[in-house]
């Protein structure tokens, strides 16, 4: 494809092509007996989640990240380009669309020789033909601001970078405000509203289902969680959120991936909250009413029972390091993957030689592993012989001698080369009873979700 149409393309994709529940929590099954109403995702019990709060659940937990701002840059664009053609009383028909559908295409298959279409290079890029056309309306608008602005004749193609500059132009002069707007609202652009259900169906088709279903289960769990607090008269209270605070703090300091980053910091990048709102998150709370639920029944005797019973989820300890290759079957989408497994024991291999020959574990780490744990050399801290790790890895660990390293290991994340690097027997039933509670809330939260009766819009 020439360079003037992939700019062409790149600038119609800039205008909009496009510690919780969801991550620890067993899947949601599903009990299709009743249809999900209109207006809602999933029906739990009878009782709906609606698009709204769904919508509104997911711009919470994105915003502030990198495939939030992306969302609002589209956005910001598209009104810009609405606004400017309203004020100009500019209209954009059918016609139009279809012939510059109809250009594109052409001129693809040309510069092409005929090696690809339009078509393909939508499906290659993730953007599905209706989305497509939809946003070829902006482009063609764009396309006519811009020729208007610039003095470019008719018969003349707009060049991308005018393009570019008119939308650079317009948001330079624009008031776009993400803060402090009304409920519903996710974005202001000259003060003109962008809805909750507008921002939020672009970001859908920016991470993808599977991200998607993950924040439909969230609300799942939280719902069902909920209601059992509501039965047992158990409530949150402002103590209790900081003593889970501090509990999930203490976790985090004992974590060599975390050294040196400030809690503060860690929540910010993972969850997209300061401390405080994740203190005021409905998840979090409810996440801390499920293990008061646990604590009303079992006493101290139950729960250092259930210690007794499974102590391989709390020890003994192995201590590890590790250089990840990452590779897997299908990419987001049911895309062809970056990395398949073939390919990825290739590469491990490659680095299983670089070992051999005497290279150093924690600067092959550093160098090669695609773990955040490279930048401590691979190191994963202590865990346990069953409940933390993937059960492939902390097996093969489990195995290894002090020093020594594995052969090639592989995992739902790709491919390892494990290295022992410390032992520690079980600690006393004191030391991990936070756990403990912690592994009874995950199989309460099981038990809940397994009597519910549940349906998920398709």
């Amino acid at each position: 494809m020439c360079q003037r149409i992939a700019a062409s393309l790149a600038v119609l994709l800039t205008l909009g092509a496009n510690h919780g529940f969801a991550q620890e929590k067993p899947p949601v099954a599903e009990t299709p007996t009743k249809k999900v109403p209109s207006g809602a995702v999933a029906l739990v019990n009878g009782q709906p989640i609606t698009r709204a709060e769904y919508h509104a659940r997911l711009l919470q937990k994105h915003r502030g990240a990198a495939e939030m701002e992306s969302v609002f840059s589209q956005l910001t664009n598209n009104h810009l380009i609405l606004q400017e053609m309203k004020r100009r009383k500019i209209e954009i028909s059918d016609a139009d669309v279809e012939k510059k559908f109809q250009s594109l295409s052409d001129q693809v298959k040309a510069q092409s020789q005929g090696k690809t279409t339009l078509e393909a290079e939508m499906e290659r890029t993730g953007v599905s033909m209706s989305e497509f056309r939809s946003q070829l309306r902006y482009l063609v608008g764009l396309e006519a601001l811009a020729r208007a602005d610039f003095g470019i004749a008719a018969a003349e193609a707009v060049p991308s970078e005018k393009l570019n500059l008119w939308l650079a132009e317009k948001r330079g002069k624009a008031t776009i405000q993400k803060e402090n707007l009304p409920d519903g609202v996710a974005l202001a652009v000259n003060a003109e509203p962008v809805y909750d259900d507008e921002a939020a169906q672009a970001l859908e088709k920016s991470i993808g289902k599977a991200e998607c279903r993950a924040t439909v289960n969230e609300l799942i769990g939280m719902h069902l969680v909920q209601a059992r607090m509501r039965e047992q008269s158990i409530t949150v209270s402002p103590d209790d959120v900081d003593a889970e605070v501090e509990v999930r703090r203490k976790q985090f300091a004992k974590n060599p991936r975390f050294a040196g980053v400030d809690f503060a910091q860690f929540l910010q990048a993972t969850r997209q909250q300061t401390l405080e709102q994740m203190k005021a998150d409905e998840e979090f709370r409810a996440q801390v009413g499920l293990k008061k639920l646990v604590l009303k029944q079992n006493d101290a005797a139950a729960l250092e029972k259930y210690f007794e019973d499974n102590k391989d989820l709390y020890g003994p300890l192995t201590r590890a390091s590790h250089i990840l290759i990452v590779a897997s079957d299908a990419g987001p989408n049911g895309a062809k993957p970056p990395r398949t497994f073939d390919e990825g024991k290739a590469e491990i291999e490659k680095v299983q030689s670089e070992l051999q020959a005497g290279g150093d574990f924690a600067t092959l780490a550093k160098n090669r592993s695609e773990d955040t744990s490279r930048a401590q050399g691979g190191d994963v801290g202590y865990f346990p012989p069953k409940g933390m790790m993937d059960e492939a890895f902390a097996a093969a660990a489990t195995k290894l001698e002090i020093g020594a390293v594995s052969a090639p290991v592989r995992s739902s994340a790709g491919w390892h080369l494990i290295k022992v690097t410390d032992r520690k027997p079980l600690p006393p039933f004191a030391e991990v009873r936070d756990e403990v509670i912690a592994s009874l809330a995950r199989k309460l939260y099981k038990e809940i979700v397994g009597k519910a009766e549940i349906t998920v819009e398709p």
